[in-house]
């Protein structure tokens, strides 16, 4: 919970300085994300997958 925590105050963060920065920017960071926006969304989808899969499998015992 605390990693989930963290990771929406960083996000939180990082709309305020998207808010803050000049036009030009703005005007980067949103080309950047456009051409990357396939491959995060992809990365994040496994995450959460991966996530819900350990969550419904047993843990295996390794000792």
């Amino acid at each position: 919970m605390k990693h989930l925590l963290l990771l929406l105050a960083i996000a939180l963060g990082l709309y305020g300085a998207w808010q803050l920065a000049g036009a030009s920017a703005r005007q980067r960071t949103q080309r950047l994300l456009h051409t990357h926006a396939r491959r995060i969304a992809a990365i994040v989808a496994l995450l959460l997958a991966l996530l819900a899969l350990a969550y419904y499998l047993p843990a295996v015992p390794i000792l």
